[in-house]
């Protein structure tokens, strides 16, 4: 019994043996048919973890990179053509109508690969970056249109040999400079191209075409002593700066006015005297008051329009031209009044101001305005109408005043106490020989074109008056 038992056992053992053979055959079959598909799958595919140029390539053909390596090449790549360390211009793929091909490369690199080590690829982590040459082709048409667009092989006059020279006025450092002088240059044209050419297929990212460029010199540096001596000049007259106070406006010359009026003549420069007398002309007609007609309000709030008297400034217009060249000639910082042959009481259009003797020639009767108010009033005696003596109507100031005058003429000679010319020899005193004032006595029985007034009023009257104050006189 036990003798059947035992050999039971040992067939159900051979048995089980029998299968677990079987068994082990299929899977080393399995897994050696799956290591024999991959051994043949990578003959034509690049292992795992594989890069060419950068891109990756895992478990790709050849032709499903040969295309993104191409691209990334055509991205990346671009030429420098060179003048020493000076770049003239880059050719691009896009320029050379350029076109990369990988494949020659790629399909050596999958020789080059052992397809039975792919389980060492899949399980290693290791980064295998290769580096192929890709081939390349170039469009000769469009590399020629390229470098004939950038005219940098034709010896254009941006090229010619240019001399260093004064440059225009510079608004933000107030200056003239000196701008540098250039390099003259010319490029052997066939020369280049063939280095152009060579550089592309051997796909090099730069070259010098030092060794092709024939160099001239210019004639003038910026370290030309007459050129500087020069610049010189020219600053100074730009760094003048003259600040008017043109009857009460503020006026300023300076290098951005002073630029436009500078002239060259045989390699000096000066200002234009024609233009510097046409400035002050122009803003003596702009701001000067002698002479001109004046809107004036009375003391009874008639609204006149007064002829133009000797009054109110004007500019010595050939005086200041010749003070304002000096200026600028000698770069000077000033502030100033321009030079006038005239002046006014007050500055400004309104040159009257608020304290001045109102004359009203038609009613005989004068007021000192002080400040706006009426400080004193009284009548007087004027020019005699009827002998054609009539006193000027006109707005005037003060030329001085005296006491103790003596007036002459051509038929008379009269003592005053108190004489205040304003125009020429017109003017106001005190008339002690005259028993009234006022009213119609000087159509018939007037002066010789003076305002006689009493002795009180003239007297009064004088204490206030000084050179230039103003006179108004008007007839309604």
């Amino acid at each position: 019994m036990a003798t059947e038992t035992n050999e039971a056992v040992k067939q159900e053992t051979k048995k089980r043996n029998k299968y677990l053979l079987v068994i082990a055959f299929l899977a080393v079959g399995i897994i050696a048919g799956i290591y024999l598909y991959n051994v043949a799958y990578y003959l034509d595919h690049f292992l795992p973890h594989t890069y060419v140029n950068s891109v990756e390539c895992s478990n790709l053909s050849v032709t499903e990179v040969k295309n993104k390596v191409a691209d990334t090449q055509k991205r990346s790549y671009a030429l420098s053509v060179k003048d020493d360390d000076e770049e003239l211009f880059v050719v691009s793929p896009e320029d050379a109508g350029m076109i990369f091909d990988a494949t020659a490369g790629l399909e050596q690199l999958i020789k080059d690969q052992n397809p039975f080590l792919w389980p060492l690829s899949i399980l290693s982590s290791k980064k295998q970056d290769n580096t192929i040459k890709l081939s390349m082709a170039y469009n000769e048409e469009a590399l020629n249109n390229y470098l004939g667009s950038l005219g940098i092989l034709k010896y254009t006059d941006d090229k010619k040999p240019r001399n260093a020279y004064i440059g225009t006025f510079d608004p933000n450092t107030r200056q003239f400079e000196i701008v540098p002088e250039q390099r003259g240059y010319y490029i052997l044209e066939d020369d280049v191209r063939k280095l152009i050419v060579a550089a592309l297929n051997n796909q090099q990212k730069d070259i010098s075409v030092s060794a092709k460029i024939c160099r001239k010199t210019p004639k003038v540096t910026s370290s030309d002593k007459e050129l500087i001596e020069r610049l010189n000049c020219l600053n100074t007259m730009a760094c003048a700066s003259i600040t008017y106070d043109w009857n009460g406006t503020s006026v300023l010359v300076d290098g951005e006015t002073i630029r436009n009026w500078i002239i060259e003549e045989d390699g000096t420069y000066r200002i234009d005297e024609e233009q510097v007398a046409s400035f002050v002309a122009e803003m003596a007609d702009k701001y000067d008051t002698y002479g001109k007609e004046r809107t004036f309000k009375t003391i009874q709030g008639e609204e006149l329009i007064l002829p133009g008297g000797a009054y109110g400034w004007r500019t010595d217009q050939k005086a200041e031209t010749e003070a304002l060249l000096a200026d600028i000639m000698a770069g000077g910082v000033v502030e100033r009044e321009p030079v006038f042959d005239s002046k006014g009481y007050v500055k400004g259009a309104n040159d009257i101001g608020t304290s001045y003797v109102e004359i009203d020639l038609t009613n005989q009767h004068l007021y000192l305005i002080l400040d706006g108010e009426v400080e004193l009033e009284s009548d007087f005696v004027s020019g005699d109408i009827s002998k054609r003596r009539r006193t000027p109507p006109g707005v005037f100031g003060i030329t001085y005043k005296k006491k103790n005058a003596v007036l002459r003429g051509a038929d008379y000679e009269t003592p005053v106490n108190y004489w205040m010319p304003f125009n020429r020899n017109i003017g106001m005193h005190d008339a002690t020989w005259r028993r009234s004032f006022g009213g119609e006595i000087y159509k018939t029985n007037g002066s010789h074109g003076c305002i006689n007034l009493p002795k009180k009023s003239a007297a009064s009257i004088y204490e206030y008056m000084e050179k230039n104050f103003p006179v108004v006189c008007y007839y309604y």
